[in-house]
């Protein structure tokens, strides 16, 4: 080592450290009220399904003059299906994301990116910090409906699709993209449904 080096290592990345460290910087993104309020989530679930089982007869009886005495004892399991799907659906996949980006922004606003593609590179960069991604890295290309998006290793870059001026313009990025990418991952991406869709 230099005199100006203080420290300087090599390792591999593990995936299982990615994650334990993004669950571990949820205390850091997110208050304890914020992180509470799924706790509490799923104890009204779980209260509403001991609800509908511990009041099944009732259920049974309401139901029998509308679907039948075959039908009606199945009442409350599918009433309980029905709710843990509309529940998982709604808290997992609706609110959490929402009200997730939502606390992240009140907490750290995002700066301004500039994003720049070459023949050889695609970075974002902002005042403070910069990435940059060679195409020959990048595994594979998928198109969410917000975002176009890169996955590599572990982590999924994106341009999100309101940086486009109009759908042309996208759909001329996605296509410059696929031409830059390992023929590997071009394949898997045009076999991809959403580019599909991006490039037509």
């Amino acid at each position: 080592m230099s005199e100006t080096t203080f420290f300087k290592t090599v390792f591999t990345p593990d995936y299982r450290e990615m994650i334990a460290v993004a669950q571990a910087s949820r205390r850091y993104h997110f208050t304890w009220g914020q992180r509470s309020i799924w706790t509490l989530l799923l104890l009204i679930y779980a209260a509403t399904i001991f609800s509908i089982f511990y009041f099944d007869q009732i259920l049974i009886e309401a139901s029998e003059p509308h679907i039948g005495p075959i039908f009606s004892p199945w009442m409350p399991i599918l009433t309980a299906a029905v709710v843990g799907i509309f529940y998982v659906w709604y808290v997992c996949y609706f609110l959490a994301a929402r009200l997730s980006g939502r606390w992240l922004q009140q907490r750290s606003p995002p700066r301004q990116v500039s994003l720049n593609a070459d023949a050889d590179y695609i970075s974002w960069y902002s005042e403070d910090s910069g990435l940059w991604l060679k195409w020959a890295a990048i595994e594979r290309i998928y198109v969410t409906p917000i975002a176009v998006a890169f996955l590599v290793g572990g982590v999924s870059h994106y341009v999100p699709k309101r940086s486009f001026p109009d759908e042309e313009t996208q759909r001329r990025f996605v296509r410059d993209a696929l031409e830059r990418i390992p023929e590997t991952a071009r394949h898997l991406s045009k076999e991809d449904p959403t580019v599909r869709a991006a490039i037509a």
